[in-house]
């Protein structure tokens, strides 16, 4: 689920297709989820009860790497408020039979949509759908397989699972069962689609756009925490985040994720996204990645220097943030003039540092691999920080909890749980291998999912206004507004963004802040028909993250021009979710 991105990105086009999720209006009305998953004779429930909490790539039947009390994967993602499985390697395992997986879902009343790769051409061989198919009936499982999984990550061209061929492959698919959704991550170029442009080359727009279309849902995984590549090449070089201090501070890029979220679907407003999130884990050692930076050095000398400022200025805008802090201490470098084995003796200031050897030759704008942390890599593990890139070891959990409502504020209908760890694929489910992480990730996913199975009725309501003031260009407005929803800051350095949904006679408002800030914003908002109304907050995320400044409970009396305001992000609670009542 982890990728490189090859080529350098430039800056995101907005586009009349993002409109309706900004200042321009528009109709952001949606009439899926439950009118779509009905559609779907034998799609996932059309019910509001379900909404889609899915995990990435496990095994529902294996009894390893689970917490005690737990007799399977499926029953530990079960406890933790996961309710369906997406991709099982090499499944089935034989024409109509299986491990055991298909029998763990149903008995955890939960649903698959499987394998991980799927023979869409043969009808023949263990990983077909007619194979799929006798393997339900054998079980009785039917409700619980919902769709077919093609494949994962497909690479721009047009051979088999590749991104131009995917409609020809849910053709094949539907020739034998057109009753189940369909599934292929698209990684991000979705996402970069005006920014190349276009974002995947070697098909044709046509191409891309019907291989999206044809699919029954869109999905994409950029990781904006931990993954240094969307780090460098996306969000590090704006001019509007916060970079990484080197020493505790990651790089303020969450808020990618909703960018993600809006082209995807002005890609393909007809069809839901669920979107791929990181859980707390290292993803599987792609945190690591960004272990070099750009220095000098003079033969003979001690002294290094960092020269990424003047990389990022004159060579490459996506250059790693990276400045010398005493995080680095004791870490390894190497390098064409670095003697093996030498470490960082001490920090100069943030651009110099003293090495253990005298360089051996002179060197300008060399990359530097910086290594001696967790897992022999760049990653500092008590500082919880990526020191070359400013990436995350391991997303926190209230930047989970940022992440995965920044993916559903955006207009994500389901989210799809990242959980493999260096450590352990399990890593998120509490395996015991991963200590008391491990066990804290499984925590905060249950509180999280927990919170979302709350709301599930009311996320899966009729949408009456979406909006973000994150543009896809980066750039942020002061305001934003569509359906009945319009939303404004107080400070421009603060944007936010807000969904709405009629539900039971009331509106139900989810809003969070988009940024890091120590001080927030006041975020009003106008909902259209609700003056003298009241929003009640029935959800904070400072409840579970910053209870002392928790709001939960308080009221607000809607003015003769339908507003109220509240004020987000404040005390350094960073994109801080609110759920508001109307009525």
């Amino acid at each position: 689920m982890l990728k490189t991105v090859a080529a350098l990105l430039c800056l995101i086009i907005a586009t009349p297709a993002f409109a309706w999720l900004h200042g321009g209006g528009g109709n952001g009305v949606l009439s899926f989820p439950l009118s779509y998953y009905a559609t779907f004779a034998n799609g996932p429930p059309s019910t509001g009860a379900y909404f889609p909490v899915l995990i990435w790539d496990e095994d529902p039947a294996q009894t390893t790497g689970v917490p005690a009390g737990k007799a399977n994967i499926a029953a530990a993602a079960q406890a933790i408020g996961v309710n369906t499985f997406l991709g099982i390697e090499n499944w089935p395992s034989g024409f109509g039979v299986d491990g055991g997986e298909m029998a763990a879902v149903k008995a955890a009343t939960m649903y698959l949509i499987g394998g991980k790769t799927i023979d869409y051409a043969s009808g023949t061989t263990a990983t077909s759908v007619p194979s799929i198919l006798a393997l339900l009936t054998a079980t009785g499982a039917q409700a619980n397989f919902i769709g077919y999984n093609i494949n994962d990550e497909s690479a721009c061209g047009t051979g088999a699972y590749q991104t131009g061929d995917i409609g020809n492959e849910v053709s094949d698919i539907q020739a034998y069962d057109a009753t189940r959704l369909t599934a292929f991550n698209q990684v991000d170029w979705p996402v970069w689609d005006a920014v190349v442009p276009y974002g995947c080359s070697g098909v044709t727009h046509a191409q891309a756009t019907a291989a999206i279309g044809s699919l029954g849902f869109g999905s994409f995984d950029m990781y904006p925490v931990t993954n240094p590549d969307i780090q460098w090449q996306y969000c590090a070089g704006s001019a509007y985040v916060q970079t990484s201090d080197s020493l505790s501070t990651p790089n303020d890029c969450i808020w990618t994720n909703g960018v993600g979220v809006q082209a995807l679907r002005a890609f393909n407003p007809t069809k839901p996204a669920w979107v791929y999130v990181e859980s707390g884990s290292d993803i599987l050692g792609g945190a690591f990645r960004g272990n070099n930076f750009h220095a000098d050095v003079a033969n003979g000398s001690n002294v290094i220097v960092n020269q990424t400022a003047y990389y990022q200025q004159n060579i490459s805008a996506t250059a790693p943030v990276s400045t010398f802090t005493a995080t680095w201490q004791g870490l390894t470098l190497s390098g064409t003039c670095i003697p093996a084995n030498t470490t960082i003796t001490g920090i100069v200031d943030s651009t110099h540092a003293t090495m253990s050897a005298n360089a051996t030759c002179a060197g300008s704008l060399e990359a530097v691999t910086v290594t001696g942390g967790v897992f022999s890599s760049d990653c500092v593990a008590s500082a919880n920080l990526c020191v070359a890139a400013g990436n995350r070891y391991r997303a926190t959990p209230v930047e989970v909890n940022a992440e995965a409502w920044v993916t559903l504020i955006s207009g994500a209908y389901g989210i799809e749980w990242f959980c493999h760890d260096t450590v352990s694929y399990t890593f998120c489910l509490g395996d015991p291998a991963g200590g008391s992480a491990a066990t804290a990730v499984a925590a905060n996913l249950t509180y999280i999912d927990g919170v979302i199975g709350t709301y599930s009725h009311q996320l899966n309501a009729a949408q009456v206004g979406i909006c973000s003031m994150q543009n896809t260009d980066r750039s942020t407005a002061a305001s934003c507004t569509n359906g009945v929803l319009t939303m404004a800051t107080s400070d421009a350095s603060v944007p936010g963004l807000a969904r709405a949904h009629s539900y039971g006679g009331s509106t139900y408002l989810f809003a969070m802040s988009d940024r890091r800030s120590t001080t927030g914003a006041s975020m009003t908002f106008t909902v259209a028909g609700a003056a003298a109304k009241t929003a009640t907050v029935v959800y904070d995320s400072d409840s579970q993250y910053d209870s002392a400044h928790n709001n939960l409970g308080a009221t607000f009396t809607l003015n003769g021009s339908a507003q109220f305001s509240d004020t987000f992000g404040a005390n350094s609670d960073h994109y801080q979710v609110r759920i508001y009542a109307i009525h």
